[in-house]
């Protein structure tokens, strides 16, 4: 893994990673959308104009040997998270040009990203499993993960791009040090969970669009309230959404089987008529994502 001392590069060499790591791997571990794009990563994230709410994150934590997440926006927005053995973290935050953030979508773009193939294998005992995580403007979400002995030009070209931007908190202090939070996640978004598995992960999105965030509100307001419901607790179980840093968001909303579940107050939950279609609405998104209600 790498500390924080061994990222003493210059921005050339920022500039350099994202340009000229340009060869594609020759598999991945999960199909690049069907569409007939000539490149997957262009059309995932779409024109360049709409970039400033794009995102790609590096998340490179290992349990015993520490190491660094990265997220990067469209916007220039940045936060670096420095994290040593011990799991503790340092947590920075700064402002990129808009031309370096968006070079850093570029090169996902150059390498096309989604069209990477990596092929699987088991790990060997405490090897590395660096991750990107390309979120495009809707919050549609492409991972690609690799273990770190497996040499992977493309990724890696993406891979050392994303290091070589930790040199840019050399001199700035800190927003945020003491023990490493794995949940932690940066900027504000509404995270969407549809809840119907038992024993694996939901599947959901996040919604980092300000404009979504209104008409998600919109189909909240002036709902009539309706007796209290029991959801099951196998199969769906409703549509769920979180707010992480959106103001004046309630902290709790499940949509389900014609009822919404509002919670604005912790503990108190309000149960109102989807008058305004938010359930129906929120799994139409989400089929567009491959998410099937069963």
């Amino acid at each position: 893994m790498h500390t924080a001392h061994e990222f003493s590069v210059g921005a050339a060499v920022v500039a350099a990673a994202f340009f000229f790591f340009g060869a594609r791997a020759v598999r991945a571990e999960d199909p690049a959308p069907a569409g007939g794009s000539a490149n997957a990563t262009g059309a995932f994230l779409g024109p360049e104009a709409g970039w400033g709410l794009c995102r790609l994150e590096l998340l490179d934590v290992h349990g015993l040997w520490g190491g660094q997440n990265v997220y990067v926006e469209g916007s220039g927005r940045c936060v670096v998270r420095v994290v040593e053995p011990a799991q503790t973290e340092r947590r920075f935050a700064f402002q990129l040009e808009s031309q370096e953030a968006l070079a850093v979508l570029r090169s996902c773009v150059s390498a096309d990203l989604l069209s990477i193939r990596i092929p699987e294998r088991p790990g060997v005992p405490d090897e590395a499993h660096p991750t990107l995580v390309l979120r495009a403007a809707d919050g549609r979400a492409h991972t690609l993960y690799k273990w770190s002995n497996d040499k992977v030009p493309a990724f890696d070209g993406i891979y050392q791009g994303l290091l070589a931007l930790i040199k840019k908190t050399e001199g700035l202090k800190p927003e945020c040090t003491g023990p490493h939070d794995w949940k932690w996640r940066p900027w504000e978004a509404v995270v969407v969970t549809v809840s119907m598995f038992s024993g694996r992960p939901d599947p959901g999105w996040e919604i980092p669009s300000p404009k979504e965030w209104e008409a998600i509100r919109d189909r909240l307001q002036d709902l009539p309230e309706t007796a209290k419901v029991n959801r099951p607790s196998l199969g769906y179980r409703g549509v769920i959404l979180t707010a992480r840093g959106v103001e004046g968001f309630p902290l709790r909303v499940t949509a389900w089987k014609g009822v919404v579940e509002l919670e604005e107050i912790p503990g108190v939950v309000v149960t109102l008529q989807d008058a305004k279609g938010l359930e129906a609405w929120l799994l139409a998104e989400a089929k567009k994502r491959g998410i099937e209600v069963p």
